[in-house]
């Protein structure tokens, strides 16, 4: 799988693009034409795509959340969960949808963190961690950093 320049694959400008469409398109090409000799299971090859991470080790869930690509996040959450579902080695598809980027970050915490509280509830119906300390304390501030700038924005 290629990066481009900017160290993006397609699945990364897919996901911060919204491209959902396009997006299912790429993934069930490749996992429906696997070569026959390969023996990588649907999750294998979901995984193989998550690992790839633009500059800040962010995956295209991480972008897509980022961003608060509502539809594409839950592209990935429905892809996801279908593949673990028919997996043998039984992949528990919390553990690939609550990964952390390079900074530590999941997925959920960057879509809090940015305000796409639609997002977050995607995430969280899935069964995501929303309950770390840390993480609980640093979405409080952020909400609270925005609700204070938009009190200031209706009255300056």
């Amino acid at each position: 799988m290629q990066l481009n320049a900017a160290g993006l694959s397609l699945f990364h400008i897919c996901s911060e693009r919204n491209a959902h469409d396009a997006l299912q398109a790429l993934l069930s090409f490749m996992i429906d034409n696997k070569a026959a000799d390969d023996k990588k299971s649907d999750v294998e090859t979901l995984e193989q795509v998550l690992a790839l991470k633009d500059k800040n080790g962010a995956n295209t869930i991480h972008v897509a959340a980022f961003c608060g690509n509502k539809e594409t996040v839950q592209l990935w959450i429905t892809v996801i969960q279908k593949a673990c579902a028919t997996n043998d080695n039984k992949t528990n598809a919390v553990d690939l949808l609550d990964k952390m980027d390079g900074q530590a970050r999941t997925p959920y915490w960057l879509a809090m963190v940015q305000g796409k509280d639609a997002v977050g509830a995607l995430l969280a119906d899935a069964g995501v961690d929303t309950e770390h300390p840390n993480m609980v304390k640093e979405i409080k501030e952020a909400q609270e950093q925005r609700q204070a700038r938009q009190q200031q924005r209706l009255n300056p």
